[in-house]
């Protein structure tokens, strides 16, 4: 009856701005990371704890998201206005990466060079970084700072050519190094936390509302058939593997986080080595 075709189409649109929300909400979560960080750089005045190579890594991939816009690559959505979300991912990218330059130019005696070694006993076994894991010389920390991207781009191109799709060069390999530089952008902080094994608060947080950006972002792609089965976009599969492995990445943490949330505890602590069975 036309009633219960009413009725239906109703339920639609209510799933597809329920659906199209989620976009939003991941990119609330993006934007509160990068207050947390930058309430804690305030209230503490160090960069005591926070990987620089994260954070610098993190805010180049808002850039490039934001970037997506304009380059006709970003979902568009069919039942919210597009305004919203051109607004939060130029914001983010502008926050972000104004965290950074805060970050260096206030507090950068304060950073923690040593612990922010990601990579470092590689780059030592091969003669291009001292034991200590502090760089001395131009060379050292360009090799510091670059075996992240090193990383990035030989796994981005391992990606293009095994992501499903078909794109053009220039724009696949523009989503093969987003999509890489998300998944790992966060290895550097996560190293130094299993460094230190005890993690404040506020840097828990900081983590801990990335993965509900991605959380929010994986749960869209999953759901987007229910709200638009006559148009799903192409690359769903492709987003749904990166987000998953994003997530997956980040398990472990966000299971002692979790735990340490429901005891009541603010500080995480995390196993030794020795203290696991």
């Amino acid at each position: 009856s036309s009633g219960h075709v009413c009725l239906a189409a109703r339920a639609i649109i209510a799933m597809q701005v329920l659906l199209e929300s989620l976009i939003l909400a991941s990119d609330v979560a993006t934007l509160g990371s990068f207050v947390v960080l930058c309430h804690k750089l305030r209230q503490t005045s160090t960069c005591a704890g926070i990987s620089l190579q994260t954070v610098l890594c993190l805010a180049l991939t808002r850039a490039l998201h934001a970037t997506s816009h304009w380059m006709g690559m970003h979902y568009r959505p069919r039942s919210l206005p597009d305004f919203p979300y051109k607004a939060m991912d130029y914001l983010n990218a502008v926050v972000s990466l104004g965290v950074v330059v805060y970050a260096v130019t206030s507090f950068g005696p304060s950073y923690e060079a040593q612990k922010d070694s990601f990579g470092g006993k590689l780059l030592a076994k091969v003669g291009l970084m001292d034991l200590d894991m502090k760089p001395r010389n131009p060379v050292q920390q360009g090799s510091k700072w670059g075996f992240l991207y090193v990383i990035i781009v030989v796994l981005s191109f391992a990606w293009y050519s095994v992501r499903p799709g078909t794109y053009a060069f220039n724009t696949g390999m523009f989503c093969c190094v987003y999509e890489v530089m998300t998944a790992i952008a966060l290895l550097p902080q996560l190293w130094m936390f299993w460094t230190d094994k005890k993690v404040s608060s506020a840097l828990a947080n900081f983590v801990a509302l990335t993965a509900l950006n991605r959380f929010f972002t994986l749960s869209f792609w999953v759901l987007i058939p229910w709200a638009f089965p006559w148009a799903t976009p192409s690359n769903r599969t492709n987003q749904m593997i990166s987000e998953a492995g994003n997530l997956l990445i980040l398990a472990d943490f966000m299971y002692y986080y979790i735990q340490a949330r429901l005891q009541g505890k603010t500080e995480i602590v995390l196993p030794s080595h020795s203290d696991e069975v």
